[in-house]
């Protein structure tokens, strides 16, 4: 077992991991790479994986088509907010269900953020 020529972590070579490098570089073409090159590569792997993290973003930015997000929002009658999963509908605004099961809520967002995948097991 060989660490991945492009990140580092295990796998094999030729590249049987899931990672940036192994959708562009096949194990002949990362030897014929120069030393900086793979520097480089190998920074923009590290970067591309802390911008891949979720990051909360302003409102105004968000998906008006039904989307569910995780949303930083209050309910338009509370003070305190929240971090709880609503969606935009067309004519009732942000709403949610946390609130109250199968009685949707609606909701004063100020931020929002996608939401992770689900476990692949």
């Amino acid at each position: 077992m060989n660490a991945c020529n492009g990140c580092g972590s295990g796998g094999t070579t030729p590249h049987t991991h899931d990672c940036l490098f192994g959708h562009f570089l096949d194990y002949q073409n990362w030897r014929e790479l120069s030393w900086a090159t793979k520097q480089l590569l190998r920074v923009a792997y590290e970067h591309a994986a802390r911008d891949a993290t979720p990051k909360w973003r302003p409102i105004d930015s968000a998906p008006m088509d039904g989307t569910p997000l995780m949303l930083f929002a209050r309910h338009v009658d509370a003070e305190a907010p929240i971090r709880v999963v609503g969606w935009y509908i067309d004519g009732e605004g942000w709403i949610d269900s946390a609130f109250r099961p199968n009685r949707p809520q609606r909701l004063a967002p100020s931020h929002w953020m996608p939401l992770l995948e689900f476990p692949k097991s």
